[in-house]
């Protein structure tokens, strides 16, 4: 156990004082050319969000299955309306590709 742990202070070491040394270039233009989008909550939806956050994480827990408690919270979104049932498919996909 010591031979790994030793290997990972010495990757930790050689990356904070060599690689972690270079100055950082920035592109600047390319970080002015994304579009600012303005995204406003409302209180109804930061609601709905943190019931759906703590349903899923109380029936993982519970019944000791992540996907069961995922589809707790989405379900809790896809019936309060906050999400769209046209964007429900996409946003199912995202969610299984994240817990890969």
């Amino acid at each position: 156990m010591a031979i790994p742990a030793a290997g990972m202070l010495f990757g930790l070491l050689l990356a904070v004082f060599f690689s972690y040394r270079k100055k950082r270039v920035y592109d600047v233009a390319k970080i002015e050319q994304v579009e600012q989008v303005a995204v406003s909550y409302n209180p109804l939806t930061l609601m709905v969000a943190g019931c759906a956050i703590a349903a899923a994480f109380i029936i993982q827990l519970w019944l000791d299955s992540m996907i069961i408690g995922a589809m707790a919270g989405f379900l809790i979104f896809s019936l309060s309306g906050i999400v769209r049932w046209k964007d429900t498919d996409d946003l199912f996909t995202e969610g299984m590709k994240m817990m890969a």
